[in-house]
């Protein structure tokens, strides 16, 4: 399943993709976040621990390539899926275009409909928008 996602931002590209890499700034803008773990003897990876209800989920993520600042690939699994995010960062005239081309796999078929991973992914784009834009 493969979506892109586009969003302008009001901040310089430096500003922009230093903050989008700093897990001491998306525990601020992803509530739902509670911690960020190093995973051990692998380089770029990490746990992402999330609050979802009352249960924890922890995801890894691992940078697979990275270009910066135009271009980073991350990588991020759960039990059962993972996703393979290529995040382009596009200066212009001072404002940032931060556009991601997503693509899922899943271990087994599944009834959720494409929109609604499309639309998650824009909503969290969105919120990094809004909290960058009012932290500079």
């Amino acid at each position: 399943m493969d979506y892109t996602c586009e969003v302008m931002i009001n901040a310089r590209l430096e500003e922009v993709v230093n903050a989008l890499l700093d897990h001491n700034v998306m525990l601020q803008w992803q509530k739902e976040l509670s911690k960020v773990v190093p995973v051990e003897q692998e380089e770029n990876a990490y746990l992402l621990f999330y609050k979802v209800g009352n249960e924890e989920l922890a995801m890894k993520e691992s940078i697979k390539e990275e270009n910066l600042p135009e271009s980073i690939t991350v990588r991020s699994e759960v039990p059962g899926a993972y996703k393979e995010s290529i995040n382009y960062f596009i200066e212009d005239n001072g404002k940032t275009i931060w556009m991601i081309e997503v693509a899922l796999h899943f271990d087994k078929p599944n009834n959720i409909p494409k929109e609604a991973f499309n639309e998650k992914t824009f909503k969290d784009m969105l919120k990094f928008k809004a909290f960058i834009e009012s932290s500079i």
